[in-house]
């Protein structure tokens, strides 16, 4: 245990070390060290804001025409791949939330049916 928390804090050290390296780099003028830094600072958006017309979603129905929607929109060259994903995702956790707040309405009646 104590060699692993001595490779730790030498990885620590080094990564200190070289973070002062970089920032001095920067400081002096050097380009390359600026970018770094900023990427540090203001860490690059991973995908893009993009408008993609779907029909509402607030039941496991229309999720299905939601989900038809992006496939459409897929196989026409409209979305990428990457894109359909990331929809299919958040369509995902909609079903999910649907599904739970279902589950939820059941068990309420069902337990107001036994307490009657």
């Amino acid at each position: 245990m104590h060699k692993l928390l001595q490779k730790r804090r030498i990885r620590s050290n080094l990564k200190s070390s070289r973070s002062r390296a970089v920032i001095a780099a920067a400081k002096n003028g050097d380009a390359t060290a600026m970018r770094l830094c900023v990427e540090r600072l203001v860490p690059l958006r991973k995908g893009r804001a993009m408008a993609f017309p779907l029909p509402s979603t607030r039941t496991a129905g229309e999720l299905v025409e939601a989900m038809a929607e992006v496939v459409r929109g897929t196989s026409s060259g409209e979305l990428t791949v990457d894109e359909a994903a990331g929809f299919a995702q958040v369509l995902e956790a909609q079903r999910k939330i649907i599904e739970t707040s279902d589950i939820e309405e059941r068990l309420r009646r069902i337990e107001e049916a036994q307490s009657k």
